[in-house]
């Protein structure tokens, strides 16, 4: 990139001068960090704590993205824990009033197929067992679902289409992971461009 010109064999020469480090003029920068909680005090078992949320910090300009060393803070595990969950509250709060994609919505489906999906499972995994009456009412509920002119015509494929209406625990977790996304984005977008705005209301509620 053409940035230093050669001088010897040990040393060159930059064609730039070299940013002042915020250290030598930041306060912050050069205080001694103590290894405590910075609520109770205690000095053990500490973790480190996003006072402005990285879910929402990554997805701001770089030039807020990539200061963020005042909003981290070291917590004791208690007090993580109970800052953890005011956080939610938080976060439920400004989901309300910027009527933006609630963080923590249920996932929900259709009852139906709730119910047919619970059916087959239950048939495959017990239904060798189950009294003639509960297998029955299981095959008719899935005949009658999808359609089939008998009971006789529900096999493994019609079993492992009922069972898939309703997502897996590991397909689940990625919907959710999804919302949650989606309501990081939405939340950053919803300030138009004041994002100071933001890193303000998480910072005054920590302190609070």
């Amino acid at each position: 990139k053409d940035l230093a010109v050669h001088v010897s064999d040990d040393s060159i020469k930059l064609k730039f001068s070299a940013k002042k480090e915020r250290s030598s003029s930041d306060r912050f920068y050069q205080s001694v960090k103590q290894n405590l909680c910075v609520v109770c005090g205690v000095t053990r078992g500490l973790v480190k704590y996003y006072v402005v949320p990285q879910c929402y910090r990554k997805r701001l300009p770089v030039e807020l993205k990539s200061h963020s060393s005042h909003d981290i803070v070291l917590l004791c595990h208690d007090c993580h824990e109970l800052t953890a969950k005011k956080e939610d509250r938080l976060r439920t709060k400004l989901c309300h009033e910027l009527q933006i994609t609630e963080w923590n919505k249920p996932i929900e489906f259709h009852p139906q197929s709730l119910q047919v999906s619970k059916a087959a499972k239950t048939y495959l995994r017990a239904g060798n067992v189950l009294p003639l009456e509960r297998r029955t009412e299981i095959l008719n509920t899935l005949a009658t679902y999808f359609e089939l002119q008998s009971v006789d015509d529900v096999n493994d494929e019609i079993l492992n289409k009922a069972v898939n209406l309703i997502p897996s625990n590991e397909e689940l977790n990625k919907l959710k992971q999804q919302q949650f996304a989606t309501h990081a984005t939405e939340m950053v977008r919803a300030m138009n461009g004041d994002y100071m705005r933001l890193i303000q209301t998480w910072r005054q509620h920590f302190v609070e």
